[in-house]
C-alpha cells in the first residue's frame, strides 16, 4: 500500500509541476516567431541615387532564446552582416533582449503582432556600435510578425 501511495503522490506532483507553467513561459510560447523590419530606398528619390534594401529578422524561440538575420544590399550587392543571438525575457507587455557583443540590451513593447522599440537612445547606440539601424531617423522603430 505504501508503494502505491508514493507512486500516486509522485504522479500527482509531476502533473502539478506540468500544470504550473509560468506566465512568462506561456507568453514566450505565444509570441515565438519571426519579426521583420524592412527598409528600401528608391534611386530616383535617394540623395545618393542608390538603391538600398535592408531586411532585419528577429526570431523569438519558445525556450527564451532569440536570433537575428540581417540582409543588407546596396545597388544589388550584398553586404555581409554577422547574425546575433541571445536570450530574452517577457514581463507583461515588455520584451527584453539580452545584450551581446554586437548590440546593447533592447526593449520592446508587445502590441499584437508588432514589437515597438521602446527607447530611441538605445536604437541610436545600436546603430553607432553595430551599423545596424533598427529604427532609423525617418521611420518607425518596430518589427512586424511574419505569418
Amino acid at each position: 500500500m505504501t508503494t502505491n501511495r508514493l507512486s500516486l503522490a509522485l504522479i500527482g506532483l509531476v502533473l502539478l509541476v506540468a500544470a504550473c507553467e509560468s506566465a512568462e513561459s506561456k507568453r514566450m510560447k505565444a509570441i515565438a516567431g519571426d519579426y521583420v523590419s524592412e527598409y528600401e530606398t528608391d534611386p530616383a528619390t535617394d540623395p545618393g541615387h542608390m538603391h538600398v534594401h535592408e531586411r532585419h529578422t528577429l526570431t523569438l524561440h519558445p525556450d527564451g532564446s532569440w536570433s537575428t538575420k540581417h540582409l543588407a544590399e546596396v545597388n544589388g550587392e550584398a553586404t555581409p552582416v554577422q547574425p546575433d543571438a541571445g536570450t530574452y525575457r517577457v514581463q507583461g507587455v515588455t520584451l527584453s533582449l539580452s545584450p551581446t557583443e554586437q548590440m546593447p540590451a533592447m526593449h520592446y513593447t508587445i502590441s499584437g503582432d508588432t514589437l515597438w522599440i521602446i527607447s530611441s537612445d538605445k536604437v541610436a547606440l545600436t546603430k553607432a556600435v553595430t551599423g545596424v539601424d533598427f529604427g532609423g531617423d525617418n521611420k518607425q522603430g518596430f518589427l512586424v510578425r511574419q505569418h
